[in-house]
């Protein structure tokens, strides 16, 4: 939908666009919190760990069907190996290129 502006589950072009997501008190769902992170990176003080949060998200959504997508808004500045639970899906090639 980023690139098309079009909804790939209804092909709609009624696409609308949330600058950020924000994170929702999870008791009653009525209290507004800070934007949601990509993820948090685990940072240990004198006493306990702290979850620290990085990246911005952003979304864009179809008022039709009500698909939702949300894409990191700068994937260049997110430090994906220290996000908590972070792992990736496909093994990243040699650094020298596939071939020998």
């Amino acid at each position: 939908m980023k690139s098309s502006k079009q909804c790939p589950k209804c092909h709609s072009l009624k696409i609308g666009y949330l600058e950020q997501t924000f994170d929702y008190n999870t008791d009653d769902g009525a209290d507004l919190h800070a934007p949601e992170p990509v993820g948090v990176i685990p940072k240990k003080g004198w006493v306990l760990t702290t979850n620290v949060p990085t990246g911005e998200l952003e979304a864009y959504l179809c008022a039709d069907c009500g698909y939702f997508e949300t894409y990191v808004k700068s994937p260049g500045s997110v430090p994906f190996e220290e996000l908590r639970g972070f792992r990736w899906v496909n093994v990243a090639p040699p650094a020298d290129g596939p071939f020998r």
